[in-house]
């Protein structure tokens, strides 16, 4: 069986404070054997930790496309923010990807939340992130499976980790899977053990950021907030 965790950011993410030496360590620490890394609008992050981690790394991405955040899995060239969501559900099929729906009911991500655009996609949707450790209100990601059960679609969950802390609260057990139709598989026989992020993960989280952000904002004022991040 594998231990996996299908939604982490590292440092590549504007919002993010891992670095993916860091993350390697957290995850091996936590005992987890698959991970999808899901910086926002770059895979370069996931690419840096595929190149070191002794475990199977899906490559990723958090798209910021207009209608709310869309994930690509098993991506091989970074797909731009800015477009359309039918648009970049295309780029993410065109390789060959999976699109999954992050967070599409919360109420606090609110213009990253892709509620309305799974309705109007469903059929072009592969899976549903129905488990979320960012949602400390268990209703949000109940709203999500509710949807995926009703429509029978296919349920995958996260961590949403932007800080090592919090890797480990999300963790999805299943069988062994080597391409993105046999993860679709293996998904139907997977057990989610969940766990909101304490708060103390959100306060930290917090502190790190502003720190990162005007540290970078000091030493790389022509790249703005970090410069990691790729527009």
């Amino acid at each position: 069986m594998l231990h996996c965790d299908f939604h982490i950011h590292t440092h590549y993410s504007i919002d993010g404070t891992m670095s993916p030496e860091d993350l390697v360590d957290a995850c091996i620490t936590k005992g987890l054997s698959c991970i999808a890394v899901t910086d926002h609008d770059t895979i370069e992050g996931a690419l840096a930790v595929q190149r070191i981690a002794p475990f199977l790394v899906i490559i990723g991405e958090e798209i910021s496309s207009l209608d709310g955040h869309i994930i690509g899995l098993f991506l091989t060239e970074r797909i731009p923010a800015g477009l359309s969501a039918d648009t970049t559900i295309a780029h993410i099929k065109n390789q060959g990807g999976l699109v999954v729906a992050p967070h599409p009911f919360s109420r606090f991500a609110r213009g990253d939340a892709c509620g309305e655009t799974l309705k109007n996609y469903r059929e072009q949707f592969d899976a549903v992130e129905v488990a979320n450790a960012n949602h400390f209100l268990q209703e949000d990601d109940a709203r999500a499976r509710v949807f995926a059960e009703y429509h029978g679609m296919t349920q995958i969950a996260g961590s949403d980790s932007h800080h090592r802390s919090g890797i480990g609260s999300t963790i999805v057990s299943m069988p062994e899977f080597d391409s993105p139709k046999t993860l679709l598989q293996a998904l139907q026989d997977a057990t989610i053990k969940h766990r909101a992020h304490p708060p103390m993960y959100f306060a930290q989280l917090l502190v790190n950021q502003i720190f990162f952000r005007l540290r970078h904002r000091v030493l790389f004022p022509q790249h703005g907030a970090s410069p990691l991040y790729h527009q």
